[in-house]
């Protein structure tokens, strides 16, 4: 499943708790969940509120054809970031509290 971010200006605690619920939920149940196109704001929110953790490594992509490449099993350079190097982007000194 991939969920596409790109329309989405903000989010409330609320929503990234239950969007954390929704992934770990669906992981358990073998359903593979990628995140893409979010911006720098959402991303952050992301991140902070341990999203991204819920993830497998690399399914946050920044574009929905690298999302759906990676879905497919080709690998693109717009995927596959590992989260300290996400982070790293959003915030370097994050990067430096995270391991690899």
């Amino acid at each position: 499943m991939i969920l596409r971010l790109h329309d989405v200006p903000f989010m409330d605690i609320a929503g990234l708790q239950t969007l954390h619920e929704v992934i770990v939920k669906l992981r358990k149940r073998g359903i593979r969940v990628l995140l893409c196109e979010a911006n720098a704001r959402v991303l952050t929110k992301l991140d902070n509120a341990k999203v991204l953790d819920a993830l497998e490594p690399g399914d946050y992509c920044t574009t929905l054809d690298d999302a759906i490449a990676r879905e497919m099993g080709i690998a693109l350079k717009g995927c596959g970031a590992s989260h300290a190097r996400l982070r790293s982007r959003l915030r370097p000194e994050a990067a430096a509290r995270t391991p690899s």
